[in-house]
């Protein structure tokens, strides 16, 4: 509860594993966001390292957060449903340990939910920067429209940190797949986007970080990952088109990343599904002339479209 005895409006849930020097960044994010009816739940993921008592530290001083100590590791997504669970706001809101939230974001986020119609989760723009310091925007309007579950079956742009979702509902779709050994926010996002509406901030109102413990890039997990979120897609009993749509991106995960012959094997499968699908016909022509030139050309895609949010 917070210091008022009431159960706080927005719940604060991070997990972390073995990050204690990211975590002052983040949690001091949290406790000097302007709305103060929040509390920060922190579920350390059997962290071996000083976790725990970087935790007391802020537990000692702000009785709104509340440490989750797990005996055993349970992943990133089973660490997030166990703060989830512990969660007590009407209102939860998602936080990496690799990242920070700016000043305001809760407060912009609430008011946007409460003006749009029948919508239950909040999301913004956000920042990544690089190890190299480089900065790239993202973010879009797209998926606060009446169609955000298809927009969000063709592409993703929103980072776990930037979510505000009610509580009942994180609680309604189950929370995050836990078999999913990559892309656990996007397999959130389009779940969410099929059962209610989404509100959004055109404003930066999170800062992520890349960092050398960032979750594994191993080619093997995001394949699997891509089949299990096809699968899944298909078991809803989605039109063909749709699940094109989502073999086409999942593609494009996959051939930016280092799985490109597994990424045109789903493109190939998209045509199939949808042979007369422009975009499809493109990203295979597009990749044809290799790895190399596809990444070259997608890099200096997002360069223009962040140079673009930016202006």
């Amino acid at each position: 509860m917070t210091s008022t005895g009431r159960l706080p409006r927005v719940s604060a849930v991070m997990a972390t594993r073995n990050r204690a020097h990211l975590l002052p960044r983040a949690i001091d994010s949290v406790l000097s966001q302007s709305l103060a009816d929040l509390e920060l739940v922190v579920v350390s993921d059997a962290s071996t390292d000083d976790t725990a008592a970087v935790l007391q530290t802020y537990t000692e001083n702000d009785p709104r957060v509340r440490p989750v100590l797990l005996d055993v590791p349970h992943g990133a997504p089973g660490a997030r449903n166990a703060g989830i669970a512990a969660a007590r706001g009407e209102f939860t809101a998602l936080l990496d340990d690799d990242a920070e939230w700016l000043p305001g974001k809760l407060d912009a986020q609430l008011e946007a939910i409460a003006s749009a119609d029948r919508a239950c989760v909040g999301y913004c723009d956000f920042v990544r920067v690089g190890l190299d310091g480089s900065i790239a925007r993202f973010g879009s309007p797209a998926a606060a429209g009446q169609d955000a579950w298809r927009v969000l079956l063709s592409r993703t742009f929103i980072d776990t940190s930037c979510l505000v979702v009610r509580t009942n509902v994180l609680h309604s779709i189950g929370g995050f797949d836990d078999k999913l050994p990559r892309l656990q926010d996007w397999d959130l996002a389009i779940r969410l986007a099929r059962e209610v509406r989404f509100a959004y901030v055109p404003t930066v109102l999170v800062r992520s970080y890349e960092s050398a413990g960032s979750i594994s890039s191993s080619p093997d997990r995001l394949i699997a990952a891509s089949h299990r979120m096809i699968g899944k897609l298909e078991a809803t009993g989605a039109t063909a088109a749709d699940i094109a749509a989502l073999h086409r991106a999942l593609a494009h995960a996959l051939m930016t990343a280092d799985a490109f012959a597994e990424g045109r094997r789903l493109l190939v499968r998209a045509l199939k599904l949808d042979r007369f699908s422009p975009a499809g016909a493109a990203m295979l022509i597009s990749s044809a002339f290799g790895a190399g030139l596809y990444r070259r050309i997608n890099s200096a895609r997002l360069t223009i479209m962040s140079r673009n949010a930016a202006g």
